[in-house]
């Protein structure tokens, strides 16, 4: 339920001069995802739609915002865990510092109070834009690369959703402990256990009490010190951005996994076969939303072809990730002193011989590299790959050296 720190956000927003929505726009806006799920049913006023409906209402809700739904969502969940607009009378759920409906948006006079109160998608759409304003606030940190498809980066935004007070401080000051009651935390959690059913795990920075300023005794705004962090470990986009034809991975980040399921239909209660994390798939369509309309999956369902396999197999979007392409390397001979290619710009080339390294370098702003090599006998086969913005790594690239 959304606490009081909802007002102190607003009331930053407004007193840094971010841009207010219109209110036409706004409709026009809900009015459109709207649309986009009705196949799911129909919106009545004083009636809660199935889970699958709502899911699909802050999915495109999120898309079309740009916001990673994954967040979208989660941000919902910890403002009101069962996505519920409307109490069992058919009355909007209000919360006690008056906190309306799904995003507990506090009535404000930017928004139309009737319309948060009885109309979904409006509802959804103002907490849309209240975190892209959280977003764009320049006295919040930045985690790098600030690209609003990954979703690290919307720790402080998230934060801010609800309020920059100490109570939100990711760190006890006076322990330096992490802080699991603070609402970006739990936001992290539910992200971590809903959308990516706790096998791979959203990063969040390495905080030091040095990096904030805030008198626990008093409801001031926390003052960040540390204005930009980067994270070393492997990034997270949203998979919602996949698309058909796209080659993807069966992916996740518990190494204790060797195996996911695929499923002959989108819902976990279909026809499954198992299969290789590392397999390679390709998307063949849309996701989908669960088949069962009352099922509290969050996630959606990719259908997939998946090699020595017949028709169309459906793939939760918590177990893949987009396949990076592998870099493009020229021919190198025993005399050769360089190796030169392309791959991603301002990627990371690294150079192997089985497992000897034998050296990195970065590639220009068009993707190209060249760079220095000891001379290697004819038949060695040199492995290359490339790290990316996002600490992805590719698949790697074989070029047997040939004799000269």
């Amino acid at each position: 339920m959304k606490s009081l720190f909802i007002k102190a956000g607003l009331a930053s927003c407004l007193a840094l001069g971010l841009p207010l929505f219109q209110d036409h726009a706004l409709a026009a806006s809900s009015s459109n995802v709207q649309s986009k799920c009705s196949s799911l049913g129909i919106l009545k006023k004083g009636i809660n739609p199935s889970y699958q409906h709502m899911n699909c209402l802050l999915t495109q809700t999120a898309i079309e915002a740009g916001i990673p739904p994954e967040i979208m969502k989660a941000v919902a969940t910890q403002e009101n865990n069962s996505w519920r607009q409307f109490d069992k009378k058919g009355k909007p759920v209000i919360s006690s510092d008056k906190g309306i409906g799904v995003m507990q948006i506090t009535n404000q006079k930017r928004y139309d109070t009737e319309k948060l109160k009885y109309d979904i998608p409006y509802n959804l759409k103002a907490g849309a834009d209240l975190l892209n304003d959280m977003y764009s606030r320049s006295d919040l940190p930045s985690i790098l690369p600030k690209d609003k498809d990954v979703l690290e980066t919307w720790y402080f935004a998230v934060m801010a959703y609800n309020g920059t007070k100490p109570i939100n401080s990711p760190l006890y000051q006076s322990t330096g402990k992490v802080n699991t009651n603070a609402y970006q935390e739990k936001v992290w959690t539910h992200l971590n256990s809903e959308s990516f059913l706790e096998d791979t795990t959203i990063r969040k920075p390495a905080f030091s009490v040095k990096d904030f300023k805030y008198d626990p005794k008093n409801k001031a705004n926390i003052i960040f010190l540390k204005k930009t962090y980067t994270l070393s470990s492997l990034l997270h986009q949203t998979r919602y951005g996949l698309k058909k034809n796209d080659k993807v991975i069966a992916s996740w980040d518990n190494s204790n996994l060797n195996e996911v399921r695929i499923r002959k239909s989108p819902s976990t209660g279909s026809s499954f076969k198992w299969m290789k994390k590392g397999s390679q798939l390709t998307i063949t369509g849309p996701y989908s939303f669960d088949r069962s309309l009352n099922s509290s999956n969050p996630f959606v369902w990719y259908p997939v072809s998946v090699p020595g396999q017949k028709g169309t197999w459906y793939i939760a979007s918590s177990y893949i990730t987009k396949m990076l392409s592998k870099p493009t390397v020229s021919p190198v001979n025993s005399k050769s002193r360089q190796i030169s290619g392309k791959a991603v710009k301002n990627s990371v080339i690294t150079v192997k011989k089985g497992s000897s390294r034998l050296g990195t370098i970065k590639t220009n702003s068009t993707g190209s590299f060249t760079m220095n090599i000891p001379l290697q006998k004819a038949g060695t086969v040199l492995q290359v790959t490339y790290k990316d913005s996002k600490n992805a790594t590719s698949p790697a690239a074989a070029v047997k050296v040939t004799a000269k």
